[in-house]
């Protein structure tokens, strides 16, 4: 087993001659040095299968293998091929100076020896060992270096290479910028804005953008990565066109750029326009359809529900006790199918568009309180349930009359509906901080918290054992959501589950001058 040499200089003196041995090894002891001495070729060849010398010093003249042979065959191993070999002789013929250094050797000393002279040979051949390691440690790393950096742009050329491909093969037009300056481009971005791949490098990226997007860009280019973007593309011919660009930072040629990648968004905004249009005559389809149907279920209902009242108040003579309850049911059915007929009715003309708000100032007791209580009477006495009306006689708002009855007529026939039989619904109206609003309380099952959210949803139905018994479009509390938000009002419902239930909505007041004045 070989071991390393110690952190200061090795010497290994090779001479057969002990008392040679012993005057040298004196000295350059004294000198700092760690010494091995061998008395044979044979013995220095085996010393350096275990430790390796910095430097050996080796007699030529000896028993067995000599001088030359030995520092043959040490260069002849690369082990220790690289130990400097210093020859020490009594030879002084320039031929057995030639075969040392044939042989390997670095240097001779000329016996009998000056101890100074080897010290000095000694230290500027270790000197130029050490600078000869420190070079090839060096060279050894810059190969290193060079095979990674071979590697590296390698890979750099092949994920270029890769990079055009793909870029050359996507459907969206690519480019590369340094600080807005094009680097380059793929195909697709000459076939998007009109202009040689020639002609794009070198120019500015924002020359590709119309001018009342190029600020708007470059911030955005400034502070996002990976975020697309909508804006407005220019062509060589001037046209103007929709697309989206999205950009990232990525290494190219050796240094940070970024990459954009730009989507021509020509083809789907036409899509999506034709997208609204077709949504558009659908529902003009749909709500003339349903408000023809409507409209002509109106007047049979009508007709039915005046022939059930005349049959009932005996003007058509006394009826059998058995008739009653089903004329009773009938008509019923009658009041829940015109009140779906109304409903659907007011939701064609708000999904037309024709729901609009003309507003004039209304005495909210005589022209909306007073018209809806009468109108919802014939359901509350059917179902036996009295009304309780607390409504000041002198408020005014600016609306539309015939919106705020539909609202609260809804609120009303909800109440009566979905109420407890033979009990008392309130309604009261109160002035609160420049509006009013508007309370039907009444007793029932009322709703959960959890069913709230949907109670003034398109086509929304509670589940309880009222609602089981009644049908109804439900359509009606979210008709009067969109007519209160007309009126700039609110709506909002409280309940106690199987206990009560309470919907409300608030409208502006009008404000009086007087008041006005007097706030001045």
């Amino acid at each position: 087993m070989k071991l390393e040499s110690s952190d200061s200089s090795t010497i290994l003196i090779v001479d057969d001659k002990l008392d040679n041995l012993k005057l040298l090894t004196t000295f350059l002891r004294q000198r700092g040095y760690e010494l091995m001495v061998a008395q044979s070729g044979e013995e220095t060849l085996k010393h350096v299968e275990r430790i390796i010398p910095d430097i050996i010093l080796l007699d030529v003249m000896m028993p067995g293998i000599d001088g030359f042979e030995t520092c043959r065959r040490l260069k002849g191993d690369k082990t220790t091929k690289d130990i400097p070999v210093i020859f020490m002789t009594a030879l002084t013929e320039t031929v057995d100076k030639v075969k040392g250094f044939e042989m390997g050797a670095v240097d001779y000393l000329t016996k009998p020896l000056q101890h100074e002279e080897v010290l000095a040979r000694v230290n500027a051949h270790l000197t130029i060992r050490k600078f000869q390691r420190q070079l090839q440690e060096q060279n050894e790393l810059l190969q290193q270096k060079n095979v990674l950096l071979e590697k590296q742009k390698l890979e750099l050329q092949e994920s270029e290479a890769r990079f055009h491909g793909l870029s050359e093969a996507t459907f969206e037009g690519i480019l590369i910028h340094d600080e807005g300056r094009i680097l380059d481009g793929n195909q697709t971005l000459e076939k998007m804005f009109g202009y040689k791949r020639s002609e794009a490098i070198g120019n500015n990226i924002l020359d590709f953008l119309s001018p009342g997007f190029r600020d708007k860009v470059l911030g955005w280019m400034r502070t996002n990565d990976g975020n697309p973007y909508e804006a407005e593309g220019i062509r060589k011919d001037g046209s103007l066109f929709p697309l989206e660009v999205q950009a990232k930072t990525m290494p190219y040629q050796g240094r940070d750029v970024r990459v954009v990648a730009i989507r021509d968004l020509t083809w789907r905004k036409a899509m999506e326009e034709e997208k609204v249009r077709l949504q558009k005559e659908n529902l003009t389809f749909s709500m003339d359809t349903l408000g023809f149907v409507t409209h002509e279920l109106k007047s049979p209902l009508a007709a039915m529900q005046s022939l059930i009242m005349l049959m009932l108040e005996g003007y058509t003579g006394d009826l059998p006790d058995k008739i009653s309850p089903y004329l009773l049911r009938i008509r019923r059915n009658c009041e829940e199918l015109q009140d779906m007929v109304k409903n659907y009715l007011d939701l064609s003309r708000f999904g037309m568009g024709e729901l609009v708000a003309r507003k004039v100032p209304v005495n909210f007791y005589k022209e909306i309180v007073e018209p809806c209580v009468e109108h919802a009477q014939i359901l509350f006495k059917s179902r036996e349930v009295t009304l309780a009306v607390d409504c000041p006689e002198d408020v005014t708002v600016q609306a539309d009359h015939e919106l705020l009855r539909v609202a609260l007529t809804n609120y009303l026939t909800n109440a009566a509906k979905y109420g407890a039989e033979h009990t008392q619904v309130r309604l009261t109206v109160r002035k609160d901080q420049g509006k009013l609003t508007i309370t039907v309380w009444n007793k029932g099952a009322g709703f959960r918290p959890d069913e709230q959210a949907a109670l003034f949803a398109k086509f929304s139905r509670l589940e309880n054992k009222n609602t089981l018994k009644n049908r109804g479009s439900g359509l009606g509390l979210y008709l009067t959501k969109q007519i209160i938000e007309l009126h700039h009002g609110k709506v909002w419902a409280e309940s106690v589950p199987d206990q009560w239930a309470r919907f409300c909505f608030s409208v502006p007041l009008i404000v009086s001058k007087k008041t006005k004045a007097g706030k001045r």
